[in-house]
């Protein structure tokens, strides 16, 4: 008789390694028990965990500002705020103003700095409401010039270059992502208008302009471009590319469409250009810096605004700063709480702890 000794792996009953056997049972185990839970764990997620990531990414999100005035933005980068913006700043203000006007979304831009400064609601109110009246003055210019101004057809031939022109898709393609932007959706189908490249190099303001009117005929308006007559700020973009000597020289070799009527418009004398004078005139408070550096603190598309209100802090260009005495609620509103919380805990443990004190002394046949 001999004595065998197994050195080997200790073995299940299928002849597997007992060590992977159990594992893999295991393994088994954990998955049945996720599998169990896995509905209730997609229901927190979806009712319970997503809307608190939703509320947290909204109490930093900003991109109103940059989606509504993306020129005057890029303008103001490099104001020091030591007084009021120049005229460029203004004129990006324009085109930017005109734009959310016509989209009705400039008042829900002042409504969102209206909590970081009282009154701002009412500038981009009342100046929304100015925007064609500016523009009409190049307008009416315009066409006492020359009547083909008047004319949707003209404007479609002059900005499309004609029949066989190359096109600026690039130029069309921003400023319908600029109107998605703006509108917060996605627009589908191609562009009835592509702007042309030799006049959008010759005519960048109005080119841009226009591009950006033909994008909300199509797909905010569901019209034609070729049976609407371009917006006021059209006019104005084209009364600003005018006044430039470089735009003079170049259409003097320009044989394209509706030459001759820019031509005209070039040799005649068009109102001065000053926007910064009508929106003082539209609403003095233009003149303010301090509504300025609102708009500039708040144009990242992320800030943390909403929780510096929380403590009765602001945002400033100088950095981050206690708000006026007037305008601190949430502290004095804290430590109400405070001492309204105090108050009703104390008087409870005053009130409460003598009673239980008696009755965990009473004897047992009373205590009850």
């Amino acid at each position: 008789m001999s004595d065998s000794t197994h050195t080997g792996p200790m073995l299940a009953a299928d002849g597997t390694p007992l060590k992977r056997s159990l594992r893999r049972a295991l393994r088994a185990q954990k998955m049945r028990a996720l599998a169990l839970i896995a509905p209730l764990l997609i229901f927190v997620l979806l009712t319970f965990i997503a809307p608190i990531v939703d509320m947290l990414f909204r109490s930093v999100e900003n991109q109103i500002v940059g989606n509504t005035l993306p020129m005057t933005v890029e303008e103001l980068r490099d104001w020091d705020a030591t007084e009021v913006p120049d005229e460029q700043v203004f004129r990006a203000l324009f085109f930017d103003l005109f734009l959310a006007a016509e989209a009705k979304e400039h008042t829900k831009l002042g409504s969102r700095l209206n909590y970081e400064k009282s009154g701002i609601s009412s500038l981009f109110r009342t100046s929304g409401r100015d925007m064609n009246d500016i523009g009409e003055v190049f307008q009416d210019a315009l066409e006492g010039i020359d009547p083909a101004f008047a004319e949707a057809t003209t404007w479609v031939e002059m900005m499309s270059g004609g029949a066989g022109a190359e096109p600026n898709t690039r130029l069309m393609s921003n400023q319908i992502a600029r109107l998605e932007a703006l509108e917060a959706t996605t627009f589908s189908g191609d562009a009835e208008f592509l702007p042309g490249a030799a006049i959008s190099d010759i005519l960048p303001n109005t080119a841009r302009a226009y591009a950006a009117f033909a994008a909300f005929t199509q797909f905010v308006d569901g019209k034609s471009v070729t049976k609407e007559e371009p917006w006021e700020a059209v006019y104005a973009a084209l009364a600003l590319d005018l006044e430039d000597p470089a735009t003079k020289t170049a259409l003097e070799n320009y044989a394209g469409p509706g030459a001759d009527s820019l031509r005209a418009a070039t040799a005649a004398t068009l109102p001065p250009i000053a926007m910064r004078e009508a929106f003082f005139e539209s609403n003095k408070d233009w003149a303010n810096t301090t509504f300025w550096e609102t708009i500039k603190t708040y144009s990242p598309p992320y800030t943390t605004g909403y929780f510096l209100n929380a403590v009765d802090m602001e945002k400033t260009p100088q950095g981050i700063a206690l708000r006026s005495e007037d305008e601190r609620i949430y502290g004095i509103l804290f430590q109400r709480t405070m001492f309204m919380s105090l108050m009703i805990t104390f008087s409870c443990v005053a009130l409460g702890y003598p009673v239980a004190w008696i009755l965990a002394n009473l004897p047992s046949r009373t205590a009850n």
